[in-house]
């Protein structure tokens, strides 16, 4: 998280990158001090919270009570810190997205290639988008509405859907690793033990669906630059040069 970027730590530029949206107020909630420093120096809010906390979602509720004990906020975004280049669009579409949703929790996902579909690294999304659907919530850079978000029933490292008969076109979309809970949902979700399928999986949005709640999803174009490797370091690095 403290990486350098361009002379600027990676959580730092994502915490930008969440600001430059202009959606609501931003935080950073983290399990390292020296986190908080960086996000301070920067002029920015950091919320140290416990380093034991088990996901990303547990911190993000311990951040949230902390600065907003009375529940003002109804929504709740919770940004991988790992993705420096998040696009501001991105966030706009999604908070755009908020006031047709049915469900407590909507994400994105995007188009993912067949090679991709294999990577158990690349998480799927089980969703479907009609061709209207899809073309609209892919083809501008509006902050408008764009299409309904669209129930998500799973979520998995594996393929889905799977590909017995040679199906053509792109019938696969990955998940980004972004949420907006409704508050009440995500004081929920923390409440919950990790389930069965979470653990089997190593995805924590398994445990939302197996306690019965529902993700919805909107389609947008390709994945954001994140930072899980080395590699992927190197290349956001590149991604700055002229």
């Amino acid at each position: 998280m403290l990486a350098d970027i361009g002379g600027v730590p990676l959580i730092v530029r994502t915490w930008q990158a969440a600001v430059k949206a202009e959606v609501g107020p931003v935080a950073v909630a983290c399990a390292d001090e020296q986190l908080v420093e960086a996000i301070e120096q920067a002029g920015g809010t950091g919320v140290l919270t416990d380093p034991n906390l088990p996901s990303g979602s547990d911190r993000v509720w311990a951040a949230a009570q902390k600065l907003d004990p009375d529940g003002q906020h109804k929504w709740i975004i919770n940004l991988q810190g790992d993705t420096p280049f998040f696009p501001a669009n991105y966030l706009r579409r999604l908070v755009a997205s908020l006031s047709y949703a049915k469900t407590e929790i909507v994400t994105l996902c995007a188009p993912i290639t067949q090679e991709q579909s294999t990577d158990t690294a690349v998480v799927k999304a089980a969703v479907v988008f009609s061709d209207s659907v899809a073309k609209d919530s892919v083809a501008t850079d509006s902050v408008a509405m764009d299409s309904v978000p669209q129930v998500v029933p799973y979520f998995s490292r594996a393929p889905v859907p799977a590909s017995t008969r040679g199906g053509e076109g792109n019938a696969y979309h990955g998940h980004i690793g972004v949420y907006a809970w409704r508050r009440e949902a995500l004081a929920q979700f923390v409440a919950l033990t990790p389930s069965a399928l979470e653990k089997r999986e190593g995805l924590e949005q398994l445990r939302a669906l197996e306690a019965g709640m529902q993700i919805s999803a909107i389609a947008v174009e390709s994945f954001p630059l994140a930072v899980d490797t080395a590699e992927e370091l190197e290349l956001v690095r590149q991604s700055l040069k002229p």
